[in-house]
This record gives structure tokens, C-alpha cells and sequence, in this order.
């Protein structure tokens, strides 16, 4: 039970945070927020290559930090690729190549701060450990 519970604290926010992505990508129309649109497709997948990341770390702890990294931007960018490809049956929507340079980009944005952050979080801990 314990290890079920490791799993479901690392990947419960990933599939939380993608079904919302599979929310929004299934609405006709959204809200407008006066952002460009590329922005909010970086942001939106820098949250997940963050969270996708963070999961890995918690399954597979060792694991080097770059390695990690690169299949966090693997994983994220191919799930902006079915999203693209699921928006291309939404009535007002379409795929856009644009749409997912922009989730590829913010996929290493979000892989790099969440290797940055762990790293810090590292750094700290080991200086309150040592006398």
C-alpha cells in the first residue's frame, strides 16, 4: 500500500493537470484573457514538464537530473502533440505547429526550473544537515 501511495502522490498532480489541459482543448471557445495565445500554451506546458519531472523524481529517486529532464520534455511534448491533434476535431479549434513549438519550449522551460528548484532544495538541505 505504500508503494501505491508513492505512486499516486507523484502522478496524481500530472493527471490532474493534464485532464484539465484535456478540458480546456475540448471547449469550442474559451474566455479571453488578453494573452497571446503562444504564452499561454508555454505556460500551460512548463506546468506540466514541471509536474511530469517532480514525478519522476519521487518513482525513480537516482536517476540523473538531465535524464530526467529530457524524458519530462519527451513526455510533455508529445502530449501537446495529441492535444494538437485532439483540437483538430474541436469545432473552433484547430492544431497549430506554432501551438506546439510553444509546448515544446515551455516543456524545457518547466523541466529546467524543476531541476534548478531541486537542486537548490538539495544545496539547503545538505548546508542545515552539515555542522
Amino acid at each position: 500500500m505504500r508503494r501505491l501511495g508513492r505512486w499516486v502522490w507523484a502522478l496524481g498532480p500530472v493527471a490532474l493537470y493534464a485532464g484539465l489541459i484535456v478540458f480546456a482543448s475540448s471547449r469550442s471557445s474559451l474566455p479571453s484573457l488578453r494573452l497571446n495565445d503562444k504564452l499561454l500554451h508555454f505556460g500551460e506546458y512548463a506546468v506540466l514538464a514541471f509536474l511530469v519531472n517532480r514525478a519522476i523524481c519521487l518513482i525513480r529517486p537516482g536517476i540523473a537530473p538531465r535524464a530526467v529532464a529530457v524524458l519530462a520534455v519527451v513526455l510533455a511534448t508529445a502530449f501537446g502533440v495529441t492535444d494538437e491533434l485532439h483540437q483538430r476535431f474541436v469545432p473552433g479549434r484547430d492544431a497549430s505547429v506554432f501551438d506546439l513549438l510553444a509546448d515544446f519550449f515551455g516543456s524545457i522551460a518547466g523541466a529546467m526550473a524543476y531541476t534548478a528548484w531541486a537542486e537548490l532544495r538539495g544545496r539547503l538541505s545538505r548546508r542545515l544537515t552539515t555542522p
